[in-house]
């Protein structure tokens, strides 16, 4: 993130803090909160928040809650306490939480949210991959590598897949889908479990950036594992342009996120449900 604008991290709460009235508050803060700032398409989203709220003459702090429940719970505790303005979450939750502050939950869906901010998954996600077989630039058998099936982000962009073979006339059954977590960990032992359980397999779409740069790190390992592979993603990186063959690529709006995102915790009136379009980048 060097060319992002700095980012302040807030101070870890103790896990037995509860909200008080000490009378110190920030109404000239919003929190922000995401699994991990080191993953790009978070880094990009919070700086365009960053962007936006500087414009508008307030502050951000952001923490990361590394996609553990407690954790997220105490940060959003820490950020009631401080009495900021609201707070922008993408959560690990499966139901909101019931709190006397403004929430907008952003990327994946919470069950309860009073607002949330997404990209359109599912639509996007089957627009790719409807693009690629037309193109034939995700040839068959093809194995799509997700999240956990638990998060709607993981959801959504499996349902597209899938909807997308289907009107190929493809069953998507018959392809390899291996589910886990959206770590590049996840990444690196699926392409490891597809030589060894599907080695025919000419194509693969992973469901994050992160598991592709498992992936490839797998594959940068074994290069005759799997000859001509081709490669799509959800989430985008420029140096995907580079590689050979170079991967194609669903890119997440995050200056359009950011912009909804606030306007739903700020701005009376703004829409309360909102999805977002992916950029369709093909790659040939």
């Amino acid at each position: 993130m060097s060319s992002s604008p700095p980012v302040a991290h807030a101070p870890r709460p103790e896990a037995t803090a509860q909200p008080h009235d000490s009378g110190h508050r920030e109404p000239d803060t919003v929190g922000v909160l995401v699994p991990d700032i080191g993953i790009p398409f978070f880094a990009s989203t919070v700086a365009a928040l960053s962007r936006r709220l500087r414009s508008r003459g307030l502050r951000m702090q952001v923490v990361d809650h590394n996609d553990e429940p407690q954790r997220e719970q105490e940060e959003l505790q820490a950020f009631i306490r401080r009495g900021v303005r609201g707070v922008v979450v993408s959560s690990c939750l499966q139901n909101a939480p019931n709190v006397d502050i403004p929430l907008v939950f952003f990327d994946r869906r919470v069950a309860g949210a009073p607002a949330w901010v997404g990209t359109d998954n599912e639509q996007s996600t089957r627009t790719l991959i409807t693009r690629l077989l037309e193109q034939d630039l995700l040839p068959l058998p093809t194995a799509y590598i997700g999240g956990p099936m638990e998060l709607s982000s993981n959801r959504d962009r499996w349902v597209g897949w899938t909807a997308a073979l289907r009107a190929k006339g493809h069953d998507p059954e018959t392809q390899p889908r291996m589910d886990g977590s959206f770590s590049p960990e996840r990444g690196y032992t699926a392409m490891a479990r597809l030589e060894r359980e599907h080695p025919g397999v000419r194509s693969v779409f992973t469901a994050a950036y992160t598991i592709l740069s498992g992936a490839l790190a797998w594959l940068a390992e074994h290069p005759a594992a799997f000859p001509g592979l081709r490669i799509a993603t959800f989430d985008d990186h420029p140096l995907l342009g580079l590689l050979s063959p170079r991967v194609s690529a669903a890119v997440q709006d995050s200056d359009g996120l950011a912009r909804a995102s606030l306007a739903a915790l700020l701005d009376a009136g703004a829409p309360r449900r909102l999805e977002v379009p992916a950029v369709i980048r093909i790659r040939p």
